[in-house]
């Protein structure tokens, strides 16, 4: 009895052991989550930030300005950890629980007392790590040496942008100033995304370039960005950028570029292409050079003044496109023009516009446009091109007026690049002179080049522009509203409980005054073709003078169904509102035949007439496409201001897109619903119906009454289950 008594306390003490052992390995879910408090972020005065463990009792070990704690390096945690302000301070507070032999580390990034007009993106690594001798990235020249590092993007209102894990990679150094790039990959985030980096959102690539410019002078940023957004002007696809300050742990490095870098990662992401070729000069940085190699013989082979010369060439590259990047280049005297294209049948050489750098005189860009001023046609046309961009997007007044707001965006924040990296003294005086004597013969420089490519090509001064007759057609004067294809004759309120069969669109005035008479809505891929087919708007009186806020419905599919139910155009607009239907005579479809809406990477395209009849001299007003196989650049019309982003997705039969908004139809991710769901189209009923489509009246959105679309997918279904509710009691 005595041997059992001491077995069975024996085994409860074993037991007791293993629950504790056990209760050692809960999930990390069960012990709960580690947290900074306060949270990480932006604060004016000292704070105390405490440290809650996921679970009570692991010990806590903390360490500042990038260093990792270990059991053996860091301070013990045992009270709030005061953070004094003592000027404008970034505070990197790293923290690590330790469970036995594991641990997790935390990094908690504070902004403290900073006011800035710029972003503030801070990097927090390891020091040893940044600059150790023989292993730092800072120290060892190695470009495929990379870092992972902890990233926090504070806005200028300090409001944290962006937090994630990055890779970074060391890309150089200009007197002692390093520049980086930034690589975004899933095994450091899987949700870590490149677009959070910029105002912006929407898609980009995945590798970013930190830019420090110059040493100190931060002219080439300068330089850089208004490059950058002159060619958005022109409808040139370029990076996407933004000035920042950075920091490397708690210590400022100064005034950066952050932007794109152009590569395959760019090409799938922003534009959407998995398999392009993407050349710099005669190198592929995606893809392989083979195919533009070959085209650079092929035009050293022909006779650049033979007739022929232009048509050929038109058929294998952008030509307008070019004309206008070649034209940018002139005007900043910066960048580089790379080429590229798709692997798909047909497809042309298009460009990029990269700010970084400039190109020389033998760049195969450059040689290619020197053939082609040979030719009577190209040259005759290169020359009207350059008097309409220099007296429009690329006037001196607007490029100096653009480079004295980014000049006012860096001096504002220039006391962080000269202290860190002083001028040397000189003639100029102390370091803030030098930098603004350095940007006024900047500028100057800007001037001269500008006010001698305007007398070159007759637009007068650079600082004078013709500025073009008020009443002359815009872009987005008349947006693309609604538009429906292959419609399966649902019924409509707006339309009096008439359903349309097949395509329609719906245009929307947003200027007063307009006469539409003559505009076309096509399809075509380019702005001469007349492969696919245009409407052409009569002309006739009612379309001579429409108010602001219009609503044009245009039927564009003739069958008998249509016939019936719409025997007559509606042209008196005084309630505000159109209709025309192909089947009744108005609309022109036999100047350019075969319109019809495709499913599979269609545009749509808005155009006013020129001055003659030809296609080539229309105006771009709206575009709006799903997928990227034709764009405003390709088509022809970014050079009149035409732009549209993020192309929609997924549209098929009986589908669509609707536009929400008030303002300009540029972003297919803003203010678009496209591929809406059939229970708010009317073709499944759920509950009462309900029926976003609105053919011939303004959208949801569009009219203060009509309220936000958002607001009425939540209140309708809230609605319904209250009916239901009601009707069970």
């Amino acid at each position: 009895m005595k041997g059992r008594s001491i077995v069975w306390p024996l085994i409860g003490l074993l037991l007791l052991g293993l629950l504790l052992r056990l209760g050692d390995r809960l999930p990390a879910a069960e012990r709960g989550t580690f947290a900074f408090d306060p949270p990480p972020g932006s604060y004016e005065g000292t704070i105390r930030v405490a440290l809650r463990p996921a679970r009570s009792g692991d010990p806590l070990v903390y360490a500042f300005g990038g260093v990792v704690p270990t059991a053996t390096v860091g301070l013990r945690y045992r009270a709030p950890i005061p953070l004094a302000v003592e000027g404008p301070t970034i505070v990197i507070l790293r923290a690590r629980e330790f469970e036995g032999m594991s641990s997790t580390l935390h990094t908690a990034v504070y902004r403290l007392g900073m006011h800035s007009s710029l972003p503030t993106l801070v990097l927090a690594a390891e020091p040893e790590a940044l600059t150790a001798p023989d292993h730092g990235i800072l120290t060892r020249p190695d470009p495929d040496l990379e870092l992972p590092v902890e990233a926090a993007l504070f806005a200028a209102d300090g409001s944290l942008e962006a937090r994630t894990t990055v890779g970074l990679r060391l890309l150089g150094f200009s007197e002692g100033k390093p520049s980086f790039r930034l690589h975004f990959r899933r095994r450091y985030d899987e949700a870590g995304s490149a677009s959070r980096f910029f105002e912006e959102r929407g898609a980009v690539g995945q590798h970013l370039m930190l830019d420090g410019g110059d040493a100190g002078r931060c002219l080439t940023l300068i330089d850089e960005a208004l490059l950058a957004e002159s060619a958005a002007d022109l409808g040139l696809t370029a990076p996407r950028s933004r000035f920042l300050l950075l920091f490397l742990n708690d210590e400022p490095w100064g005034l950066y570029l952050l932007r794109e870098r152009l590569d395959r990662s760019f090409l799938e992401r922003r534009l959407g292409l998995t398999d392009a070729d993407l050349i710099r000069g005669h190198k592929a940085r995606a893809g392989v050079a083979d195919g533009w190699l070959a085209l650079l013989d092929e035009a050293e082979g022909r006779d650049p003044a033979a007739e022929a010369f232009y048509p050929w060439l038109d058929r294998q590259v952008d030509i307008e496109g070019l004309m206008d990047a070649v034209l940018l280049h002139e005007a900043t005297g910066r960048g580089r023009i790379l080429a590229w294209r798709p692997h798909r049948e047909g497809a042309r050489w298009q460009w990029l516009i990269d700010p970084a750098g400039t190109m020389d005189d033998d760049e195969a860009v450059l040689r290619l446009h020197r053939r082609l001023m040979a030719n009577p046609r190209y040259r005759a046309r290169f020359e009207a091109l350059a008097a309409q961009r220099l007296g429009g997007p690329l006037s001196g007044e607007r490029l100096l007026a653009r480079y004295d707001a980014l000049a006012a965006d860096l001096r504002a924040e220039i006391g962080w690049e000269v202290g860190r990296r002083p001028f040397p003294p000189g003639v100029y005086g102390d370091a803030r002179q030098m930098w603004e004597a350095g940007l006024q013969d900047h500028r100057e420089a800007l001037r001269a080049r500008l006010a001698s490519l305007a007398a070159r090509y007759g637009t007068g001064t650079a600082s004078a522009p013709p500025r073009a007759a008020p009443e002359a057609p815009r872009p987005n004067d008349v947006v693309i509203n609604e538009y429906w294809m292959d419609d399966n004759g649902t019924p409509y309120a707006s339309l009096g409980g008439r359903g349309i069969v097949g395509d329609w669109i719906e245009l929307r005035t947003r200027r007063p005054h307009l006469d539409l008479r003559r505009w076309r809505l096509t399809d075509n891929d380019r702005k001469e073709s007349t492969a696919e087919g245009s409407l052409i708007l009569p002309d006739l009186p009612a379309l001579a003078d429409l108010p602001r806020g219009t609503i044009i419905l245009i039927i564009a599919t003739e069958n008998i169904t249509n016939s019936r139910t719409f025997p007559a155009d509606d042209l008196d607009g005084e309630d505000g509102r159109l209709l025309l239907y192909a089947g009744n005579g108005h609309l022109d479809r036999d100047t350019d035949p075969g319109f019809a809406l495709d499913t599979h990477r269609e545009a749509l395209i808005l155009l006013a007439p020129g001055d003659d009849n030809r296609f080539e001299d229309d105006i771009g007003i709206d575009f709006i496409a799903e997928g990227s196989e034709v764009t405003p650049r390709s088509f022809g019309i970014a050079g009149d201001g035409v732009r549209f982003t993020e192309p929609f997705r997924g549209i098929g039969r009986d589908d669509g897109a609707i536009l929400t908004g008030e303002s300009s139809n540029d972003d297919g991710r803003v203010a678009w619903i496209v591929d809406p769901p059939p229970t708010l189209t009317g073709d499944r009923e759920k509950g009462q119906r309900v029926n976003i489509l609105s053919p011939g009246a303004p959208n949801e959105g569009q009219q203060a009454a009509s309220g936000h679309l958002w607001l009425i997918l939540i209140l309708v279904p809230v609605a319904l289950l209250t009916a239901a509710n009601f009707r069970h009691h």
